[in-house]
């Protein structure tokens, strides 16, 4: 299924039983969401997602909640025109972005109940932070000239209310590419810092539970 697409997560629910996300192209060179799971070898279930007014998507990282059986996965939309039918597919990324998505999935079947959509960003990785409550990382289009993107982090209930966020960086392109919990609480997030250059090092941040990076 990942045929002109791209692989985004694995996550084990259980011995035998694994969840995959990422992308995968159409017949017009357009990429969509995907996820499916896997129960020793054989397909569960899997379902294609798209986002009205968007022609490429991709799930780059997703979650099961603990006190639901329900998948949380994250990734990015933009809308550049598709590609003609047999033409090398380009996946949205960090510079042609135009918004952040979450995808919520019926655990059993794969059926999707909601997706939220938040322009301007991408989402590379998510976490669940406790009941109803989740903190996704990645990049957030910048208001500032010199700072194309900054290194962003969003807490979100399943019903897309966001709790906060915040970003961080300077000039150039940065971005959190994941996030772990933290032993004192909150989380560290990794990710890239990207200077005007072109040159780029090592970001690693630790943000508490109210969101200060």
């Amino acid at each position: 299924w990942l045929a002109g697409g791209q692989a985004g997560d694995v996550i084990a629910l259980s011995p035998t039983r694994r969840l995959f996300v990422g992308s995968e192209s159409n017949a017009k060179g357009a990429t969509g969401g995907h996820a499916e799971v896997y129960e020793s070898g054989a397909v569960v279930w899997a379902s294609h997602v798209t986002e009205t007014n968007y022609n490429d998507a991709h799930l780059a990282s997703a979650v099961t909640r603990s006190d639901a059986n329900e998948v949380i996965a994250v990734g990015w939309l933009n809308q550049a025109a598709p590609l003609a039918q047999g033409a090398t597919v380009t996946l949205p990324s960090a510079a042609t972005s135009d918004a952040a998505w979450v995808v919520r999935l019926d655990g059993t079947t794969g059926q999707v109940s909601k997706t939220m959509v938040w322009p301007g960003g991408g989402l590379n990785a998510v976490v669940e932070a406790g009941k109803d409550s989740f903190v996704a990382v990645g990049w957030k289009m910048s208001d500032t000239p010199s700072e194309a993107q900054n290194a962003w982090v969003i807490s979100f209930d399943r019903a897309g209310k966001v709790m906060w966020q915040a970003t961080t960086g300077g000039v150039g392109t940065d971005s959190f590419t994941d996030l772990v919990a933290a032993p004192m609480g909150g989380w560290y997030a990794v990710g890239v810092d990207g200077s005007a250059t072109g040159t780029s090092g090592g970001l690693l941040s630790y943000i508490d539970a109210n969101g200060k990076v």
